[in-house]
């Protein structure tokens, strides 16, 4: 009788699966956007999207632990005016 080989037990928590960042179509028309999607407007990094916002270089809305960028003040600091 051939023996039976079992896969290796999973040890921890199960990795979490990332999913890439969306810029929905009408963000022009939305409230807020999270950090990782005005990442994408701007060309950043997430690390450095964080890191901009901490330094106050990125207009954030902290809600708890979520963290929401405002759009029209996005808009501006993307038109290069003052946010």
């Amino acid at each position: 009788m051939a023996k039976r080989i079992r896969p290796p037990a999973r040890k921890g928590k199960a990795k979490p699966v990332r999913r890439p960042a969306v810029l929905p179509e009408n963000w022009r028309e939305l409230p807020t956007l999270t950090i990782n999607q005005a990442r994408l407007l701007l060309g950043l990094s997430l690390n450095a999207a964080y890191e901009a916002a901490k330094r106050n270089e990125i207009p954030v809305v902290r809600f708890g632990n979520l963290w929401r960028v405002p759009v029209p003040q996005l808009k501006r600091l993307i038109d290069g005016e003052a946010a």
